[in-house]
């Protein structure tokens, strides 16, 4: 087999050793890999891999930064763009022979010959991503960075994994049982709620954040478990068909604790609650037990904190104050108009 084809400019080695951060797409080895400098101060790279020939691999290096790969994994930009747009058109070939440096190259990528570039409309293929433990979601951020933004957006983010989380269906899970206790009266019921759900889930199979890049406009990233990830995905998915039974839940769990005779027959409230759990893919035996099927009070709280569920949903995927969720499967434009937050926080 004929070796690989000299390009210039050939270097004597790479002007930085890089350190492996993960795989965002593999098929029978690595595709694209995200990789940053070995002193951290010299930025995140990628690395596709282009050809190889007598024993040698060739792959392409190029910078890029946070924002853009996260913008590529929500398939809003193409590899190309994710290539060509942050290196500015500037990169490394390295060619590799038994996984050690064999030869290196700086070039324009505009010289490269076409096999070694993806081509244009190629967008991130979920097929090709690797499974691992956790999974990046990601939130674009405008304009200044705002600590208040970034600590909602987490909090809310967090509890809304952790209702996920602890009322998967068929788990066995429970919800701390203090919530129950509580008196719902105006949002902040609510955020003590949801407050309580996220101390009580494992620390395992919690979300938390994974940092900023403050870049102009930025990007803010959670890192959730897969499988809870998952989860939130699938309750995301169920929000646009789950509009009209949301409206008739909400319209009686929205009452007060001391207007609970103005409740629907309990057996009538109770099918509403189950109906919008199986839209959200929620358990609601974890939030409605049998042996308080009966009580007009645990009724009453299980409808609101379903309700303020699928509320918190809608937050995460259009947060507002220039935030934007990369990783909605169900488009912010779709969100009601006339969704009432009930003054959450």
């Amino acid at each position: 087999m004929a070796p690989l084809p000299e390009v210039p400019t050939r270097i004597q080695r790479l002007p930085t050793q890089f350190v492996f951060l993960r795989e965002l797409e593999a098929f029978d080895g690595p595709i694209l890999s995200f990789l940053k400098t070995a002193d951290g101060r010299g930025g995140q790279y990628l690395e596709k891999w282009c050809t190889q020939a007598d024993g040698v691999s060739r792959s392409l290096i190029v910078r890029t930064e946070q924002r853009a790969v996260a913008e590529y994994l929500a398939k809003r930009i193409s590899m190309l763009d994710l290539i060509q747009i942050p290196s500015a058109g500037v990169g490394f070939l390295l060619d590799r022979r038994n996984d050690e440096e064999h030869a290196a190259f700086l070039v324009n990528l505009s010289n490269l010959p076409p096999p070694y570039l993806p081509k244009q409309g190629v967008f991130h293929d979920e097929t090709l991503r690797p499974e691992t433990a956790s999974t990046e979601q990601s939130f674009l951020l405008d304009g200044d960075l705002d600590a208040y933004l970034l600590s909602t957006i987490e909090r809310r983010y967090k509890g809304i994994a952790g209702f996920a989380y602890l009322t998967e269906a068929g788990c066995g899970r429970k919800l701390p049982s203090s919530i129950f206790g509580f008196t719902y009266r105006g949002g902040w019921s609510v955020v003590n709620a949801f407050s309580s759900i996220r101390g009580y889930v494992p620390r395992e199979k919690r979300a938390k954040s994974a940092g900023v890049s403050a870049f102009s406009p930025g990007v803010f990233t959670m890192e959730v478990p897969t499988d809870v990830e998952r989860l939130l995905a699938t309750a995301i998915r169920g929000l646009p068909d789950s509009d009209k039974i949301y409206r008739v839940l909400h319209s009686w769990s929205k009452l007060d604790p001391q207007r609970i005779d103005h409740m629907p027959d309990l057996g009538l409230a109770k099918q509403h609650i189950e109906t919008l759990c199986g839209r959200l893919g929620v358990d609601s035996k974890v939030l409605l037990p049998s042996e308080k099927e009966t009580d007009p009070a645990a009724v009453l709280v299980a409808g609101k904190l379903i309700s303020a569920y699928y509320r918190r949903l809608w937050m995460i995927i259009d947060p507002g104050a220039g935030a934007e969720f990369l990783g909605a499967v169900t488009d912010p434009a779709s969100k009601p108009a006339d969704i009432d937050y009930d003054e959450e926080d």
